[in-house]
This record gives C-alpha cells, sequence and structure tokens, in this order.
C-alpha cells in the first residue's frame, strides 16, 4: 500500500479543531475530521428505528441488521494512561480514543487478567482462564486450545458464513504444539497478520538478549513466516487499511496493537508530539507509543467511508494494566501489570458507534473482559447460548448498557485470575473477586510476592489504590467481614475442588 496517500491525521490535529483533550465529561465539542464521523454514527445511534432492512446478502438475517465489528485490543495499557478516564498523571495525547469515548459509552470497573494472554484469551472465547486454560503467558507447553470457541468462530457459525473476518496484529494465544503459526488461522480467522507472540520474542522460550524492534520484528502471515522493518504499529494499521477496502459488509476485523508494550522503541516523529531531540526515558517513549497508536486508528477511522461508518460498531479494550515502571502516582509501578492490583487488572473499556444507543456516558457498572464476546455476539445478532447451547460461557453482554449506561450493575462480582503453568494442573494459582465496595486477592498456591500475605482485602470505596489491607487488622469491623465471607463464597463455588 503506499502510504503517501492515506488520510493521516497529524498530532494535534484533533485538539487543534477544539476536542477536548480529557473526555470525562465527555463534551460534544468534536473536529469536522474524525468526529463528523462518529456523529454520523451517533444519529443513528440515537434514532428510534434502526436502518432499513436490506435483501439478506449472506446467512441468514438482512446483512445491513448486523453491524460490522471494529474491535481494537492495546497492549499494557490501564486506565492511568488513557486520558478519558480522568485518571493519573503524565498522559500521552489520545484524541482519537478522546473522541470514541465523547460519542460512545466509557466503562470506568472493566477487570482483565494481569497478562495478556489470559485476557487475549478471554476476549476470544467469553469463558475464564480457568475455562480455556490460559492462566499465564504463552511460554511453551499448553496454550488456547484448538477446540475452543473464537469470536470469528462464533460469528461464522451464527450467521451461517455471514462475516468477513480477519485479525491483524498481536495474537499470543498459539504454541507450536498447538497450532503454531496456522493458530490464528485454525482458531477461524481466514486472514491473520501480525506477531505470534510479542515483538521482542520471536517465539515462546527465546531467552533473552532479544534483538527485534518495532522496526525490525518477526511476522507471520496466514502461517508464511518473515521479517518485518516496517514500524509494527503502522504496518498493522496498513494492512488493515487495505483489507477494508475490499471487505464485503458485514465485517468483523480485529486489529490488536503490539503498542504499547516494550520495547519502548521511538515512534516515527509523524506519529507523535513528544521532541526526543535531546533524549528521552523510557517513560516518555512508551506514551509517545501509545500517542503513535492513537494516531494510526485515527487513520483507520478516516479511511471507513460515513456510510460504511453507519453501520459500524466500535470496540475498544487493553489486554492487563500499565506495564511496570510505567505508572507514575497516584498509582503504584510495583502494582502493575502482572499483579492482581486493580493497576494490573483494571483495564480501559469504550463502545462507541452504531451499538451505543447513549453516546457521550459513562457505564460504572462491574464489567469483564470477557463481556465482549456476546457483546459482539449482539452486534451481529447472535444468541451465543442458543447456537452453542452446551457450553459454558461466563461473559455477560454489555447490550444493557448500550442502551442504558446508568441501570444498576448487572454483575454482583467480577473476577481475575493468573495460575500457572496453563493447563487445568496450576502449580501457582492467584484469585482476585471485587463487589460494588470490597476487593479480595487470594494466593491459593505459590509465591506471595509481590502481595506479602496469602489474602488481601480492600475496601476500595475509601481506599482505592490498595494501600490498606483490613485482613492487617482483626477482627474485621461488620461490614468487612461480611464483604469477606460473601467475597470467599464466591470463589469456592466459582471454581469447587481447586
Amino acid at each position: 500500500m503506499d502510504r503517501s496517500t492515506v488520510n493521516r491525521p497529524q498530532p494535534g490535529q484533533f485538539e487543534q479543531a477544539g476536542f477536548p483533550t480529557r473526555c470525562r465529561f465527555l463534551t460534544k465539542a468534536l473536529p469536522a475530521t474524525l468526529g463528523a464521523l462518529l456523529m454520523g454514527n451517533v444519529a443513528l445511534a440515537q434514532a428510534t428505528k434502526e436502518p432499513p432492512p436490506q435483501e439478506p446478502i449472506r446467512g441468514e438475517a438482512p446483512a445491513r441488521d448486523r453491524d460490522n465489528i471494529l474491535l481494537f485490543i492495546g497492549d499494557d495499557m490501564g486506565v492511568d494512561v488513557v486520558g478519558a478516564y480522568g485518571l493519573g498523571n503524565d498522559l500521552p495525547p489520545t484524541p482519537t480514543l478522546d473522541s470514541l469515548a465523547a460519542n460512545g459509552i466509557l466503562f470506568t470497573n472493566c477487570w482483565g487478567n494481569p497478562l495478556c494472554s489470559p485476557t487475549r484469551a478471554n476476549i476470544q472465547t467469553g469463558r475464564y482462564s480457568f475455562r480455556n486454560e490460559v492462566g499465564t503467558v504463552l511460554t511453551g507447553g499448553k496454550s488456547l486450545p484448538l477446540d475452543e470457541i473464537t469470536l470469528a468462530e462464533m460469528l461464522d457459525r451464527g450467521t451461517n458464513g455471514g462475516y468477513d473476518c480477519a485479525y491483524f496484529g498481536k495474537w499470543h494465544l498459539s504454541n507450536p504444539d498447538q497450532g503454531g503459526a496456522d493458530g490464528p488461522n485454525l482458531q477461524g480467522y481466514p486472514q491473520f497478520s501480525g506477531t505470534l507472540y510479542n515483538i521482542a520474542c520471536p517465539d515462546p522460550a527465546c531467552p533473552p538478549p532479544w534483538t527485534n524492534d518495532y522496526y525490525n520484528w518477526p511476522k507471520t502471515e496466514n502461517g508464511v513466516e518473515s521479517t518485518s522493518s516496517i514500524y509494527a504499529t503502522t504496518e498493522t494499521t496498513d494492512e488493515a487499511v487495505s483489507w477494508l477496502e475490499t471487505a464485503q459488509e458485514p465485517w468483523f476485523l480485529t486489529v490488536a496493537y503490539n503498542a504499547a508494550h516494550s520495547p519502548f522503541d521511538e515512534p516515527p516523529s509523524d506519529l507523535h508530539t513528544y521532541d526526543f531531540s535531546q533524549g528521552s526515558t523510557a517513560n516518555q517513549r512508551y506514551r509517545a507509543i501509545i500517542e503513535a497508536m492513537d494516531t494510526e486508528m485515527g487513520r483507520l477511522l478516516l479511511s471507513i467511508p460515513t456510510e460504511v461508518m453507519d453501520r459500524t460498531s466500535i470496540v475498544f479494550v487493553c489486554d492487563n494494566g500499565t506495564a511496570g515502571g510505567r505508572s507514575v502516582a497516584p498509582f503504584d509501578p510495583d502494582r502493575a501489570k502482572s499483579t492482581l492490583f486493580d493497576g494490573g487488572i483494571r483495564v480501559p473499556l469504550i463502545v462507541s458507534g452504531r451499538a451505543a444507543k447513549q453516546p457521550g456516558t459513562v457505564c460504572d457498572a462491574l464489567v469483564n473482559a470477557c463481556d465482549v464476546f456476546p457483546t459482539i455476539a449482539h452486534m451481529a445478532k447472535i444468541n451465543v447460548r442458543s447456537v452453542y447451547p452446551g457450553v459454558q460461557f461466563d461473559g455477560l453482554s454489555l447490550k444493557p448498557y448500550l442502551f442504558g449506561p446508568n441501570r444498576p450493575s448487572i454483575r454482583t462480582h467480577i473476577y481475575a485470575e493468573q495460575f500457572i503453568p496453563n493447563g487445568t494442573n496450576p502449580q501457582a494459582d492467584y484469585r482476585a473477586v471485587r463487589n460494588s465496595r470490597f476487593k479480595l486477592i487470594r494466593v491459593v498456591t505459590g509465591n506471595t510476592d509481590p502481595y506479602g500475605a496469602p489474602e488481601l482485602l480492600f475496601d476500595l470505596i475509601t481506599d482505592p489504590y490498595e494501600n490498606t489491607n483490613l485482613l492487617d487488622s482483626l477482627p474485621l469491623d461488620l461490614p468487612a467481614q461480611s464483604a469477606y465471607d460473601e467475597l470467599d463464597s464466591f470463589l469456592a463455588n466459582l471454581i469447587p475442588g481447586r
């Protein structure tokens, strides 16, 4: 693809057009570019009728009754580095994400897992890690079983082949003995191009030192392996833009950026606004990588014709919290990615476009990354439990919040976990659960670092940064004891016998 002809938003373009760099209050001052595209979608979402049905192209339902679906997945980005949440300090400019939030629904209490592969497996299957057997990052051995039902497979079966599907970017769900380079294709994606693992590590067991970077990385396209010298975020976007040019509606496109995972290489200067002429720190480069991703997301969205965007729903979610060492106060860099503290599992989630019926709003309900699976099914007019009556799904559709973000939380609890190794017989097992106020972290087996104790109980209303373990001061007061008993019972009933 000739990148010189691509409509790329310039750094600062959205702010210059009057769009705020913070969206916590979700103002509607939109630029005349991306904002205009999304505002057209807002008008449709707020209308009392869906677009008029047309004759089916494929499958059983009229094609225009099913949304085009664009799923963005960010890497190693917690809520503390996305400006729309109004949290944290030293925030990178993210005008595209701000625009998605201002024209969509921002979820403030979404949990993933502490590491990338488990959350990606949850998103793909709508099932908790102890069911899909991916509890830690893939480093050889067990990976996502090929008989797990992925988003692409669900859309294919649920619509009788009605969706064009493609996946570009980071996969990290297949090991050599379970699909290998063909893993994404075997899991239902006819078009895959990206990295099977992380950029720095071309295979699941590679030891350091690592020599790959964002400008020299191992690329796999439909089972064929090569090396790319194009900046990874840009090539992922280029390929997504190119695929969309010929994709037949309705389509499902996943763009899973490697950003902002290490290595923290300086992005091309036209993708960010940071000045590195006098050198740079890892924190600055990390934030520039996020801004570069945001810029390329904007370019992709601007490439979609207005009439197609009007039929498109957009989801942005991240796989785990901010990379260790990259968080800044009041967030604790030692309680970030790879831990069950909120800094490691509380992730951004935004739903925008056609499915967001109350755009420009905030939803504080308890939700989980596995809820993305049934939500995408809703966008495609699929009832997953009817299509797969014998499968235990853990995800709950976000549909009620897309129509009424202020409704009471459907979930009374959200859950996260980490276990090692992958499979059904972990040697180390860590779990977390919370209700509307209290959170329990439990070390079932394994080293208690970095938790310092086998159990921790926090009051997230009075102690949002989890500084005070209530179990250090026994006896608990009545509300805390009641919450402990409730959370303990939830864990016992969720995974009996383990």
